[in-house]
């Protein structure tokens, strides 16, 4: 995190589900996390500032259509916010859609799982987005 700059936008690649009698979900991440850094008052070396949005899936909203699967995930922060994501095991491709307060902010698709997820978890956060604020600890010198 020392690294770490306001304004730019980072993707983050998740840890895959893994449920032991559900081998079917291993195509779904555990939670799916988008941030925003900034910085407080960056012309007199404010605080850096870290929002956070997680994401967990609804199990019970897994589906699967011929060689599609999918699940919702809801944003633990504000329930009007959620993911839509979409596994194509015949092609291995991935793809998601974006919901801030009931409305489609984004969306993005990937051929394999890293390439998905940091594309996707790019979008950031969005106004109205639940989310949880953090402060990081200045480790670089002035």
């Amino acid at each position: 995190m020392q690294n770490v700059k306001p304004g730019v936008l980072y993707g983050h690649v998740p840890y895959h589900l893994d449920i032991p009698d559900r081998p079917d979900l291993n195509y779904f991440p555990r939670d799916v996390l988008f941030t925003r850094f900034n910085r407080e008052n960056p012309d007199r070396g404010g605080k850096l500032i870290v929002a956070k949005a997680i994401y967990k899936p609804a199990l019970a909203s897994y589906r699967k259509e011929g060689f599609h699967c999918f699940m919702e995930y809801f944003n633990i922060y504000s329930p009007d916010s959620w993911l839509g994501i979409e596994y194509n095991w015949f092609e291995t491709t991935y793809s998601g859609e974006k919901f801030v307060e009931g409305k489609s902010v984004g969306w993005a698709d990937g051929k394999d799982w890293r390439t998905f997820f940091f594309n996707f978890t790019l979008l950031s956060l969005f106004k109205g987005e639940g989310c949880e604020f953090l402060e990081i600890p200045d480790t670089e010198s002035n």
